[in-house]
């Protein structure tokens, strides 16, 4: 056995693998600065800058969180978020946008985001936005865990003798 194999080398049970964002946005300097402050706060980011770029890295990795502004100058950041839908389906979507109306609100809200952000906003915004929906995620992944812990012990008592 390895140093790094051993018992105390390896992560406790309770910590979780950070989770991985996407970041679209087509001004490189809000994405660069928004992938910092989130990679800074303990999540693994990826930028994209067109929606080409974020399907590509969408197909190609697993992402937890994608961040997307709504107007890119290759489409359409709503459509988007919908086919991301289908390549990160377990991923929450927060989007963004500089040019803000109720129409596009409505249009980007029924794609079932769970935050909308209007640029500029505050770095405690976003991470306020972030945790919650880290908080979220964990209760969610425990919640599976121990549905399946449920599930695996009702299968095993079969094996079980009883003594009646």
């Amino acid at each position: 056995m390895h140093a790094s194999e051993s018992p105390l080398h390896q992560r406790p049970a309770e910590q979780h693998d950070p989770l991985r964002v996407l970041v679209i946005d087509d001004e490189e300097n809000v994405a660069g600065l928004v992938a910092a402050i989130l990679t800074s706060a303990g999540f693994v980011t990826e930028t994209a800058f067109t929606c080409h770029d974020a399907l590509a890295k969408a197909a190609a990795s697993r992402f937890d969180i994608v961040i997307a502004d709504i107007l890119l100058p290759d489409g359409d950041g709503a459509v988007l978020i919908n086919e991301l839908k289908d390549l990160c389906p377990e991923a929450a979507f927060v989007a963004m946008t500089g040019s803000n109306s109720k129409e596009m609100e409505q249009r980007v809200r029924e794609q079932r985001v769970v935050y909308y952000l209007i640029k500029p906003f505050e770095y405690r915004e976003l991470l306020e936005v972030f945790n919650h929906i880290q908080k979220r995620k964990k209760k969610e992944e425990n919640k599976t865990r121990l549905s399946l812990n449920k599930k695996f012990f009702k299968g095993m008592s079969r094996f079980f003798i009883r003594w009646d």
